[in-house]
């Protein structure tokens, strides 16, 4: 069961990292975190726990996961716009900001996981608890993406990047170790293994590619989408977490699928959409007013005075 669940998420997200890169950045970012990935999760956690209570906290456990994975992101911003980083290193040094910028996420990752485990201890407290955490961790993440939207707003990408085989085979394979490691772990440590199927590896190796094709700009840009997006994800485990052992394992999480898509990932993808063309549309106004101004300096003075212009 490990494996066929690791094979089938690798395949998954070498299919998504396709589709990102044809849709472009910010519509990407939001596609790529439709919980796919979440399904399959389930599914494997779901044969993998030894019992109801072991399944419920494993998926409870992944929207604190993505919460962490939020942090990663969130930091990463705050860093780009650190001013000791803007004074030692350069925007020219493309490989010395990002390592900085992900060193620090990833540094606020790790710090949210220990303390999910070791302070929150999810095995060791009654679901209802977990479920409360856990809905708690996906408000945290809605707050956190709209600021990151308002204060960090996504660039236009300059040129549409394609990854090589080789990066697709890469993201495929750590995906597969990812999802092996969770599932191997499930039936002893459920909460890491909920927070295991949601480690920022693949993360990490997308947004280094955007950083070097796009930009630091459009990378920073695309990490609130990236943020609003996982709320799907959360969503489907928070749903499947209840439905799935209420009915039939599959009928609950291609419900639970439909009402995350439909009540979270749409929604936010055209308020994206909304929120980018009046970026676009605030950035070209002061654009245009200073062409007109300019064409108006460039009337001949005898024409500007048959026309009672001043």
């Amino acid at each position: 069961i490990a494996l066929i669940s690791a094979l089938v998420a690798a395949t998954v997200i070498v299919i998504i990292s396709v589709l990102v890169e044809r849709c472009g950045g910010l519509i990407g970012s939001v596609l790529g975190t439709v919980p796919h990935l979440a399904v399959v999760a389930s599914v494997g956690l779901t044969m993998q726990t030894t019992g109801e209570q072991d399944f419920q906290v494993a998926m409870l456990s992944m929207p604190l996961g993505m919460l962490c994975n939020s942090l990663l992101m969130l930091f990463m911003c705050l860093t780009s716009r650190w001013p000791w980083l803007m004074r030692r290193v350069p925007l020219e040094h493309q490989n010395s900001r990002f390592a900085v910028c992900l060193c620090v996420g990833l540094s606020a990752y790790s710090a949210g996981v220990l303390s999910i485990m070791l302070g929150l201890r999810p095995k060791s407290r009654p679901v209802g608890a977990v479920c409360i955490a856990a809905v708690v961790a996906f408000a945290a993440e809605l707050l956190m993406g709209i600021a990151m939207v308002l204060y960090f707003p996504s660039g236009q990408p300059s040129k549409q990047a394609r990854s090589r085989p080789l990066v697709l085979l890469s993201r495929a394979t750590a995906t597969f170790c990812t999802f092996f490691s969770a599932m191997l772990i499930a039936r002893t440590v459920p909460a890491l293994a909920g927070i295991l199927a949601n480690l920022p590896v693949v993360t990490g190796a997308v947004l280094l590619m955007l950083w070097h094709s796009q930009g630091e700009e459009v990378t920073v840009g695309c990490l609130g989408p990236m943020v609003l997006g996982q709320l799907s994800a959360a969503a489907y485990a928070l749903l499947a977490s209840q439905l799935m052992l209420a009915m039939h394992p599959a009928a609950g999480a291609v419900i639970s699928w439909f009402a995350a898509v439909l009540a979270l990932t749409l929604p936010t993808m055209l308020a994206l959409q909304r929120w980018q063309s009046g970026s676009v549309s605030e950035r070209e106004l002061p654009k245009e007013a200073k062409e007109l101004e300019g064409a108006e300096q460039e009337v001949p003075e005898e024409r500007r005075a048959e026309d009672g212009m001043p």
